[in-house]
């Protein structure tokens, strides 16, 4: 699913959720979630030109919905509990 997710350009928010739409539909799971750290090109090849340009974002749903306790403890744990610019939920 990771690879055809990423095989065309796109903002990596809607990358987030094409990756864990799937999971739900076919799984039917009471939660998910995917959290991708991905490198943003347009942001170190050309014009801004910042070196390791990375962002963080996530898709969290049902019991692991961001807004749970389970859900802040999944995110808390694979982010390091790194916060604030650079990491968004979708």
């Amino acid at each position: 699913m990771v690879d055809a997710a990423t095989r065309r350009l796109q903002i990596q928010e809607r990358m987030t959720d094409d990756i864990i739409r799937p999971i739900v539909e076919v799984l039917d799971p009471e939660g998910a979630a995917v959290v991708v750290e991905a490198e943003h090109l347009c942001m170190t090849a050309r014009g801004v030109a910042k070196a390791a340009a990375r962002f963080i974002t996530s898709r969290q749903l049902g019991c692991l919905s961001a807004d749970t306790g389970r859900g802040q403890a999944f995110l808390n744990l694979v982010t390091g509990g790194r916060t604030g610019g650079g990491i968004g939920t979708v």
